[in-house]
């Protein structure tokens, strides 16, 4: 009875570990979640995985993360490149994204909804997708009102 008992929890087990699995690997970037959330998640799949016994190392979940930060970092992954590797951990890696999120923040890189092209709206026709600066009825001479 014991090993039947421990046939069908061993599948079981295995089944989440191949789930599991799955969902590391197909892991993306939320668009509009933080970076520390986005790291969260990662570490929270890595720690059910270890949960389950399955091996994950420190150089695995770096790679995961840089691989899904989204393209305002590619400058991030070319400096993080440039940094030892023996210097590479994965705490140094959480603290310096976090650090690079804050600087991005102050700085008014985040991209802002507000501020994408497609969400815009001209003064002069009130269409979305351009501005008055280069709405054509400006330079017909034509009024909206």
């Amino acid at each position: 009875m014991y090993s039947k008992l421990s046939e069908i929890y061993q599948k079981d087990t295995e089944q989440q570990k191949c789930l599991l699995l799955q969902e590391f690997f197909n892991f993306t970037y939320e668009k509009g979640s933080d970076i520390t959330t986005h790291i969260s998640k990662i570490g929270n799949l890595v720690f059910r995985l270890k949960t389950l016994k399955q091996s994950i190392d420190d150089s695995m979940v770096i790679s995961k993360i840089l691989s899904t930060l989204p393209d305002n970092y590619k400058h991030f992954r070319t400096a993080w490149e440039l940094i030892p590797t023996e210097e590479r951990t994965l705490t140094k890696l959480t603290s310096k994204l976090v650090t690079e999120e804050m600087m991005n923040k102050s700085d008014g890189h985040e991209e802002s909804v507000a501020f994408n092209t497609s969400e815009r709206v001209c003064f002069k026709c009130k269409r979305p997708g351009h501005i008055e600066k280069f709405c054509k009825l400006k330079e017909s001479g034509v009024s909206s009102f």
